[in-house]
């Protein structure tokens, strides 16, 4: 299993895509390609990846897909996705990240519609413990950070996309950096 996984991350840089936010200005990476129609295309098949996903693990409707089979939300125009590719060039997995960095309230993230604020006992304390996390951001100069939309096609589910994505949700929690 671990030289499957060494060589799936030796060849991790052809298969990863950043796709940025069409407002987003950086001079961090060496290799940009700056395409309109193919940022779009990309969204697209993200959408349409994450739409199957999540309609087969029965946590979304078929009404809650456009038409096309896309899951669309607000939060794919200001985020940043990561898209794991095969061979093909076909997304096989997706994950956003979109920065709060000036975020004042739990108002302002796509957590506020989590079903467990709306709980009566626990709705304020999960506003509350958000609510620190973002204060404690702002002391430490940190910047805050919503990660979601983790989404791995059928065909790659049990193989290193899957680990590989759904790892950076949770090296947030790990590395401590990234709140």
């Amino acid at each position: 299993m671990l030289g499957l996984l060494e060589r799936s991350i030796a060849s991790i840089e052809r298969r990863l895509i950043l796709l940025a936010p069409p407002e987003a200005v950086t001079t961090l990476f060496s290799r940009v390609t700056r395409d309109a129609v193919r940022r779009d295309r990309l969204l697209h098949d993200m959408q349409r990846l994450r739409g199957a996903a999540y309609l087969e693990d029965g946590a979304i409707r078929r009404e809650d897909l456009a038409p096309d089979g896309r899951h669309r939300t607000p939060e794919d125009k200001t985020s940043w996705h990561l898209l794991m590719t095969n061979a093909e060039q076909e997304i096989t997995a997706c994950v956003w990240y979109r920065d709060h960095h000036r975020a004042a309230s739990i108002e302002q993230l796509r957590l506020r519609d989590c079903p467990l604020r709306q709980d009566a006992s626990m709705g304020d304390l999960v506003t509350r413990a958000v609510e620190h996390d973002m204060a404690q951001a702002r002391i430490e100069s940190l910047r805050y950070v919503e990660v979601g939309g983790w989404a791995v096609s059928k065909q790659a589910r049990g193989a290193v996309e899957g680990l590989i994505l759904g790892g950076l949700e949770c090296a947030r929690e790990v590395l401590g950096g990234l709140r």
